[in-house]
């Protein structure tokens, strides 16, 4: 499972989840992976950008 695909399964639990007191801590930490996930992403590309 590559980058773009761990991204979409966390936006559709985020989708899934119930807004309330009880989840917003749970989708803060799902926001926050997905943060790194695309952090992470684009090092991959900068990475293939400078080896060209």
């Amino acid at each position: 499972m590559g980058i773009p695909e761990k991204i979409k399964a966390i936006q559709d639990e985020i989708g899934r989840t119930q807004l309330n007191k009880a989840t917003e801590h749970h989708v803060g930490l799902l926001k926050a992976k997905i943060a790194k996930l695309k952090r992470e992403q684009e090092a991959v590309q900068i990475k293939k950008v400078l080896k060209i």
